[in-house]
């Protein structure tokens, strides 16, 4: 870590690419033990560079800084947070009716109508099972 500035960790990232102001290089073989990538794609077109650069700051901005992660590892502690937009009606009744049986304090923000859909769908099943 004496290398960088700044190193972060990112869960679920395979593979790697190097970018500067002005070029983009990545490994075409992205898994390959010990040695140097047969080949490489490399480019200086301004949209790729800017669009890499975006996905750089993408990444950057999910990761967590190595200290903390490194930290998290000696102590044994693994955090998880994730936020996902359910979209099926099933699996979205699955949390809420998962969040109300297992919340030691559930606190919900909503109009008394939502409240009320709320009670009627999710509050009575739970009662009757």
């Amino acid at each position: 870590m004496s290398i960088v500035d700044e190193l972060r960790h990112l869960d679920g990232i395979k593979g790697n690419f190097m970018i500067s102001q002005s070029e983009y290089c990545a490994p075409s073989i992205l898994y390959r033990k010990a040695g140097i990538a047969p080949q490489i794609i490399y480019s200086n077109i301004r949209e790729v560079i800017e669009h890499q650069h975006y996905i750089f700051d993408t990444f950057w901005s999910k990761g967590i800084a190595a200290e903390k992660k490194i930290k998290e590892i000696e102590q044994g502690v693994f955090v998880h947070y994730e936020t996902r937009v359910l979209e099926d009606d099933q699996e979205i009744s699955h949390k809420i009716r998962e969040l109300v049986e297992y919340s030691d304090e559930l606190l919900v923000c909503s109009s008394f109508e939502g409240m009320q859909m709320y009670t009627i769908a999710f509050l009575i099943p739970i009662k009757r099972s």
